[in-house]
């Protein structure tokens, strides 16, 4: 994202020819609050990043270096939020982790991934649990990759979200998995049915942590969900998906500042193996 940015600017921030030049400094804040909202981050962002980029190019004395050292920091001081970074492990295993999202944000696949970076990258043993019982053929789907993945499944397309959650946690426990991953229910829009449901699923599994899956391509909409999430179930982490087909990007900063969650992981590919930590 930094890179993105940078380019934009690149060519105002050449204007800043020697010490103390304000109205090259002025032309590439302009430049920089263009980049910033053609990105999609939120006005009321840019408007506070800009101001703090230029009280820090000011004090360190306004130059190319201290333009693109202000900016660097600043982005970084938004990103930085509390919370836990990567994946964090239970004292006691199995940790526990509920995949949350609307349809078509990639959660299936995103779990599909995260379950895939455990496996491969920190050796742990992973059962996945098909608690999406509404979207039709999700179960399938989740058949498909964990095959293709060679992780563990369980599912049961006769029970409710509820009773697959129930059983699928004693057969983690009855089998020392490190990992399980419950992939819910979503839909086009936030609704009563959904929180509901995902509520009673929450009481059931007391999950170690709740992860979001944003769709980083639909940028404020991905903000505002995010943020009805986080105040009606609680989220502990953002997964941005899609972010490969994002020519934005800056859904990742109105995140970490709108809704104050820290990004964990972003989806670079459409490969299983594309995921990495933020």
């Amino acid at each position: 994202m930094f890179d993105t940015f940078t380019d934009s600017i690149t060519s105002a921030i050449k204007k800043i020819r020697f010490h103390d030049d304000e109205k090259a400094l002025k032309k590439a804040l302009g430049e920089l609050k263009k980049s910033l909202l053609k990105a999609d981050v939120h006005h009321g962002v840019v408007r506070n990043l800009i101001a703090e980029v230029e009280h820090k190019t000011k004090t360190a004395g306004i130059g190319k270096d201290q333009f693109l050292d202000a900016m660097r920091e600043s982005l970084s001081a938004i990103l930085d939020v509390k919370g836990n970074q990567g994946f964090v492990f239970a004292a006691n295993p199995p940790t526990v982790i509920l995949m949350t999202g609307l349809q078509g944000s990639g959660k299936t696949t995103t779990t599909g991934k995260l379950a895939t970076f455990l496996k491969e990258q920190k050796k742990k043993k992973v059962l996945i649990i098909a608690a999406d019982l509404q979207r039709l053929a999700a179960v399938e789907q989740l058949r498909q990759i964990t095959e293709k993945i060679e992780v563990d499944l369980h599912a049961d397309e006769a029970a409710t979200p509820v009773e697959v959650v129930k059983a699928g946690l004693e057969k983690a426990k009855a089998n020392l998995y490190d990992v399980v991953l419950i992939d819910t229910a979503g839909r086009l829009a936030i609704d009563e049915a959904l929180m509901g449901e995902l509520k009673e699923v929450k009481d059931v599994a007391q999950p170690d942590e709740i992860f979001y899956v944003a769709d980083s391509m639909t940028g404020q909409d991905a903000v505002r969900t995010a943020t009805s999430f986080k105040e009606q179930i609680g989220i502990d982490g953002v997964i941005l998906s899609k972010y490969d087909g994002d020519s934005k990007g800056g859904v990742a900063l109105g995140i970490a500042s709108q809704v104050e969650v820290p990004l964990r992981f972003i989806g670079s590919g459409e490969k299983m193996e594309d995921l990495e930590i933020f």
